[in-house]
């Protein structure tokens, strides 16, 4: 896998909604930045990390699970780099990563998984196959809120959405989120 995103894959999705969080954002951690190319839209004063395991575009070349850091993180992008082997591999990731999301409400994960699809070009790496309900069940575990799902424009049937702290109790939005998606 990391030779792939080392030698062979091309980043070439920049999303708006992404750029619209990093303005709004102050402190950001870019997990499997790629590229590092969301780094442009932050400006002084705000704190912007990109970490990536394979390309050395990033500003530190590391796996999650590795990275250490006394910061807290008002937003989290995490763009197909939580998607893959299995479901113990997956949750160790977000663990590490939702420990890294600050408390304050509003501080959010962005996310785009993959159901287990190839890439664009045939490649089939060892995807997790993340569903809805599987998204849900991890909002649930971390007490996160679901918005902004989104499937329409994403390649290879690859869904986004973000997990986000709220400053209500999570079984009030629960219903919410649940008639959203």
């Amino acid at each position: 896998m990391i030779d792939y995103f080392k030698y062979h894959w091309q980043q070439t999705e920049e999303d708006s909604h992404i750029v619209e969080c990093i303005k709004k954002s102050f402190i950001i951690l870019d997990v499997g930045c790629g590229f590092n190319q969301y780094k442009k839209y932050a400006k002084s004063p705000q704190y912007f990390k990109g970490i990536d395991i394979a390309n050395e575009d990033a500003d530190e070349v590391i796996d999650i699970i590795d990275f250490k850091t006394d910061k807290r993180f008002d937003l989290i992008i995490c763009y197909g780099s939580i998607n893959f082997y299995d479901r113990k591999w997956v949750e160790k990731r977000l663990d590490k990563v939702v420990n890294l999301l600050d408390d304050a409400p509003g501080s959010r994960i962005c996310m785009k998984v993959n159901p287990g699809n190839p890439h664009a070009d045939g490649t089939m790496l060892d995807f997790f196959p993340w569903t809805m309900d599987y998204a849900r069940d991890l909002s649930h575990k971390y007490g996160l809120m679901i918005e902004n799902y989104r499937k329409k424009g994403s390649t290879g049937g690859r869904f986004k959405f973000d997990y986000v702290r709220s400053d209500y109790p999570y079984s009030k939005q629960s219903e919410d989120i649940y008639a959203f998606v």
